[in-house]
């Protein structure tokens, strides 16, 4: 299968040909062979457009083993190659190839956070190839599930940090594997079995291959209904029960019951659903229950997730596929959306998307929330929560010296780079008047395992006065221009005696 790459522009590629064969990019622009007078082969090369380098998985932690994927074209089928990869400059085992062969397998432990650049080079008798790819290392695993299907016509194929997607045959699950993208069977939520056990068996049937199972839909008003029904207890049995390693994601109409939360992993729950995706379709949403808040359903979403302690395996699903021509949704409010999303659930390890389908016609919004999941899940996302300014005598005597702290907070999948704090007497939207700043040199972002939200701190003395009320604000700002910024702006009130 041979699906193009969108970014390009994040990869480097360079192919050498064999010694007396030089083939350039200015004479021979349209890269079709060789631009000398003798008659040579296709150049041996790593496609960068097939991803010819991966990694695996498609967004790598610190928490798992990964591999990088080297996969040779135009390889002489009668010649061994040598491949040669390292990453951000720390070689790797060196790989020799058989003739006929032409997948070579990297394996390596990511240490930090941050965004890594892989290179590899193959020789094969006189011939080599170059090429590198850029990928992120996140502090703790991600999920980026789609509905949807690749279909060769420049959608989800060309989207950088899908973790999990719908597969329908032996070639598109070699493909996601391939990119280190776990590939789901799709299964229906609507399942009717008669039994418990005919429910329990249903739900792995037909997943040879397969890394996971996409479940669509399960949901109702009736949380206590669905608990008897046999499709949830069977699930439930299934999970319990379960010797194989599929990951087990289920999408849910509407507000969580409370019966699936009782089905679903968390801290305190080891076996049971790996993921809930949780959908709020606010282009569907917003006309059928002719909704003016719309984020409030949004809202109570997480909520129900929150009070069941399973926000940390649960993910919003988002819409951008359907009610076009009634509720078109822009690029402003779909990001919106995912702010409010990140501002209300930092937990939330990941975003799912509805839909990719060979009908849609909105491309645009495809690849905006495929950026989305770049912009406020895989890099550092620096924000102040409502109770991060702290005072040591919240109505200090005018004249007296006060301790000002403040916490900054990452809730992004990366370390930050350096951040500038600065305290003020009155908002500095209004001509408030600077206290002092201070500078964090990174803030770091929470790992899996026994790691919590801790945020860093940073303070300063202040002479409280004159007498009256204050607002004491703190602002934050982040000084890698790639770091992304949530909240910048948080405030105290204080009363000088």
């Amino acid at each position: 299968m041979k699906i193009k790459n969108c970014f390009l522009n994040s990869l480097i590629v360079t192919a050498m040909l064999a010694a007396g064969c030089q083939t350039t990019a200015e004479n021979n622009p349209e890269n079709t062979g060789c631009a000398c007078a003798c008659s040579c082969a296709e150049p041996l090369k790593i496609d960068m457009d097939d991803f010819g380098i991966a990694v695996r998985p498609a967004v790598p932690d610190l928490g798992r083993k990964c591999e990088l994927a080297v996969r040779i074209s135009n390889a002489d089928p009668a010649l061994p190659a040598t491949v040669m990869a390292e990453i951000d400059g720390k070689e790797l085992e060196t790989v020799n190839l058989k003739p006929g062969k032409n997948l070579a397998v990297f394996s390596f432990q990511p240490e930090t956070t941050g965004w890594k650049t892989a290179k590899a080079k193959v020789r094969q008798g006189k011939n080599q190839a170059e090429a590198s790819f850029r990928f992120p290392v996140t502090s703790r695993r991600l999920h980026f599930p789609w509905f949807g299907w690749n279909d060769n016509d420049g959608k989800v194929e060309k989207c950088r940090f899908p973790t999990m997607m719908l597969a329908r045959n032996p070639q598109e699950i070699a493909y996601w594997k391939h990119r280190g993208v776990m590939a789901g069977r799709w299964k229906d939520g609507r399942h009717r079995g008669k039994t418990v056990e005919a429910c329990a068996a249903y739900w792995p049937q037909k997943t040879e291959g397969f890394d996971a199972i996409m479940i669509d839909e399960i949901g109702g008003y009736d949380s206590e209904y669905l608990k008897n029904t046999p499709r949830v207890q069977g699930l439930a049995k299934y999970c319990k029960e379960k010797t194989d390693n599929l990951f087990v994601a289920l999408w849910v109409p509407g507000v969580l019951p409370e019966s699936l939360a009782a089905i679903t992993k968390s801290v305190y729950r080891k076996k049971g659903v790996d993921l809930l995706m949780l959908e709020t379709y606010i282009n569907y949403l917003n006309p059928e229950l002719k909704s003016y808040y719309p984020s409030e359903l949004l809202r109570l979403r997480i909520d129900v997730a929150r009070k069941q302690d399973v926000l940390t395996h649960s993910i919003i699903t988002i819409g951008i596929h359907g009610m076009a021509a009634v509720r078109p949704l822009s690029h402003e409010e779909l990001e919106d959306q995912v702010r409010l999303i990140k501002r209300l659930a930092p937990e939330m390890p990941g975003l799912c998307i509805y839909a990719c389908t060979k009908k849609m016609t909105r491309r645009d919004l495809v690849f905006l929330a495929d950026r989305l999941c770049g912009k406020y899940y895989v890099s550092p996302v620096l924000t102040l929560l409502a109770e991060t300014v702290q005072i040591s005598d919240p109505a200090p005597v005018r004249g007296s010296k006060v301790r000002i702290r403040g916490t900054v907070t990452n809730v992004g999948g990366m370390d930050s780079g350096a951040v500038t704090v600065r305290f003020y007497d009155g908002n500095p939207a209004n001509g408030g008047r600077l206290i002092g700043e201070k500078r964090i040199e990174k803030v770091n972002s929470l790992r899996d395992g026994k790691d919590f939200p801790k945020g860093v701190a940073a303070e300063i003395d202040w002479t409280a006065g004159p007498q009256g009320s204050h607002e004491i604000f703190m602002e934050i700002l982040p000084e890698n221009p790639d770091d992304t910024l949530l909240d910048h702006l948080a405030s105290r009130s204080v009363m000088v005696r």
